[in-house]
């Protein structure tokens, strides 16, 4: 071990985000078995009504594939992760569940044929006072992690207040003409992953997918998260 290391662990040592035991030194942000236990969904393998990401964007907007990676509830631990990547600055452990994913899926049916991944964009204002965009934190280690290209093609045009206690018909008046396509050119006649943090209702995806459609309508899309409510 580096003796710089070695000192740095020492006076700082390194936590599991979820049982707060020391990390081994090829361990990052989770223990091996903490990230073990995390609840996978298999989405990815399902295509029909017991996908919830399907059911969610069925007859609402054209889409190949659709997944959230796990499942996600406010006892879950994958809730208390959300929570230190969104708003504790724990932008390591967003690339790292982003790198996970994507090693997770690399070798599957659900991106054989996927081109690009798009991060779900954030305002600028709110990425200001955060420091960074959690979804696109997640997509650059989800990017490593499958070895596709990552394409910053769209932005969040408007502020938009939290959405978290806002009914369904809300969110999505809230969620509509939110998004615009910056690069179309470089999503053409491509199969386009977006990719968000956590699927709830949906509004957001679906009206970033709706939005790629209109002004990429040449551009296949599949949409994926890293949690998803059931």
């Amino acid at each position: 071990m580096n003796p710089l290391k070695y000192i740095v662990d020492f006076m700082f040592p390194r936590r599991c985000h979820i049982c707060g035991g020391s990390l081994a030194e090829d361990e990052e942000c989770l223990c091996t078995i903490c990230l073990g236990a995390l609840p996978r969904t298999g989405f990815h393998r399902v295509e029909d009504s017991r996908n919830a990401m399907v059911q969610r964007f069925a007859g609402l907007v054209p889409f190949r594939h659709a997944s959230g990676h796990f499942f996600y509830s406010p006892q879950s631990p994958i809730a208390g992760l959300m929570i230190d990547l969104k708003y504790h600055h724990y932008s390591s452990l967003a690339r790292r569940l982003g790198r996970v994913m994507g090693e997770e899926l690399r070798t599957t049916p659900f991106l054989s044929d996927v081109d690009c991944v798009v991060p779900i964009p954030m305002h600028w204002l709110k990425q200001s006072i955060r420091g960074y965009n959690p979804a696109r934190e997640i997509a650059v280690g989800f990017a490593e992690g499958s070895d596709l290209e990552l394409v910053d093609a769209m932005i969040m045009t408007r502020h938009r207040r939290t959405q978290t206690k806002q009914t369904l018909d809300r969110r999505l008046r809230n969620a509509s003409g939110l998004f615009a396509v910056t690069k179309p050119e470089q999503l053409d006649n491509r199969h386009v992953l977006l990719l968000d943090d956590v699927c709830t209702t949906g509004a957001t995806m679906l009206a970033a997918a709706q939005t790629l459609r209109r002004t990429v309508p040449d551009a296949a899309i599949s949409m994926l998260t890293l949690g998803v409510t059931f």
